[in-house]
């Protein structure tokens, strides 16, 4: 049995100790982490960890691949001036983006001779062009680099509109002073339900190697649906290597909000 003064020091240690473990408890509460979408732990309604539920970037965007490159190539415009091209695809089943940033690097054996950046957009599992026109150079280029820059993905997985290309032509135009050009003239019909905004049409014309011989963007105002329209894509000089394709490509950036005038 204990004595009166044991059970005392007893009772004052029990107290002490419930005081301890309340403090603690208390502490552990106020120091606990709040659920967070990066606190690698799988809370809150998440699909996986930190991604998906109502609060979390979808897992789709979170584990998206990166865009491939799978070539990018450059030809002279005129003296000083090149157009470059390259051709990539997201490989992402259902996301997309509205916002890819690239750059176009120009080089020879002494560094970087001229740079180019630009904004596209890639539909989900799309494989597409990218082209950009007369880049001013004061050296001669020997290669070109096209690297992503930056990638904001959404997770959806919309079917491209279907813009297509009806007719595509080569000629040579002789100007009154002798000159001669080459063009293509092409149609492309919007076979979809509704009128666009503007549309990207880009040209790119390739030899029997695959090498670039010339490249060209423009684009078409107020598409309506259902309607063609002629292009014409001009370089200022004919073409000396043999065309062996001539690919165009008609798109819309349907994540641009303003891209789509009337849906019917």
């Amino acid at each position: 049995m204990l004595s009166w003064r044991g059970r005392r020091y007893r009772l004052i240690f029990s107290i002490i100790g419930g005081v301890v473990l309340l403090a603690a408890f208390l502490v552990f509460l106020r120091v606990k982490p709040v659920p967070s979408c990066t606190d690698n732990r799988r809370n809150q309604g998440e699909e996986e960890t930190d991604c998906g539920g109502s609060s979390c970037t979808p897992c789709s965007v979170k584990h998206a691949k990166d865009i491939i490159t799978y070539w990018a190539r450059i030809v002279p415009l005129r003296s000083g001036v090149y157009d470059v091209a390259a051709e990539i695809e997201n490989i992402n089943e259902a996301v997309s983006s509205g916002d890819v940033n690239y750059t176009f690097t120009l080089f020879d054996g002494q560094g970087v001779i001229a740079e180019r950046t630009g904004n596209t957009f890639m539909y989900a599992h799309e494989r597409t062009l990218v082209t950009e026109e007369a880049i001013a150079a004061d050296r001669v280029p020997t290669g070109v680099r096209f690297v992503i820059t930056s990638v904001i993905w959404q997770a959806r997985a919309d079917l491209r509109p279907a813009i297509v290309v009806v007719r595509r032509e080569y000629a040579v135009v002789e100007e009154s002073d002798g000159r001669r050009k080459s063009t293509i003239n092409a149609i492309v019909r919007n076979d979809t339900g509704n009128d666009f905004r503007r549309a990207l049409v880009q040209f790119v014309t390739l030899d029997t190697q695959d090498n670039l011989i010339g490249a060209n963007k423009l684009v078409v105002e107020d598409f309506r649906a259902g309607q063609s329209r002629s292009l014409t894509a001009v370089w200022p000089e004919e073409f000396t290597a043999t065309i062996a394709s001539i690919r165009i490509e008609s798109r819309v950036n349907i994540f641009d909000p303003s891209a789509i005038v009337t849906p019917h």
